[in-house]
């Protein structure tokens, strides 16, 4: 093939093609996620979504997750609630439960729901037993309280 022969708009079109290919794949993996932070106004950059995908995890979720538990005022970070998706944990469960711990005005730290959900426990059923059992009384929720129920069942 000679340099005659050779059709210039292949020259550019086909490196631009891949390149508009590239760029509309790289937005749609890390487009919803990067979204999702801007709306809860989460400091979440670009490489982190990234970060997420690569390690299997939900970026859009985790990212919602820490949204909502911002929300309510729970303090959290990503990392934190990427952590958790990571061992296994339920993110709907988690923002259930302490949505119900602050339904009914207990105090439940995010380590001590984080905790009571990775052992397998359901953080929204516990919170309504400690409410029963301590109605008008304890307002402080902790791993202690659940296990000190288990022990005397």
């Amino acid at each position: 093939m000679t340099l005659a022969q050779i059709n210039p708009v292949e020259i550019f079109a086909y490196p631009i093609v891949a390149w508009f290919l590239l760029t509309a794949g790289f937005v749609a993996m890390v487009g919803p996620a990067w979204l999702a932070a801007r709306k809860y106004n989460l400091p979440v950059g670009v490489s982190s979504i990234v970060g997420m995908r690569l390690r299997k995890v939900d970026a859009k979720k985790v990212i919602e997750t820490t949204g909502q538990l911002a929300a309510m005022e729970v303090p959290s970070t990503v990392r934190e609630i990427e952590t958790f998706a990571l061992a296994g944990g339920n993110l709907r469960a988690l923002v259930e439960g302490m949505t119900e711990a602050r339904n009914r005005k207990i105090s439940l730290q995010l380590a001590d729901a984080v905790t009571l959900a990775l052992a397998g426990r359901d953080i929204a059923t516990e919170v309504r037993a400690f409410a029963q059992r301590n109605a008008g009384k304890a307002t402080r929720m902790s791993v202690g309280d659940v296990l000190e129920r288990s022990e005397s069942v």
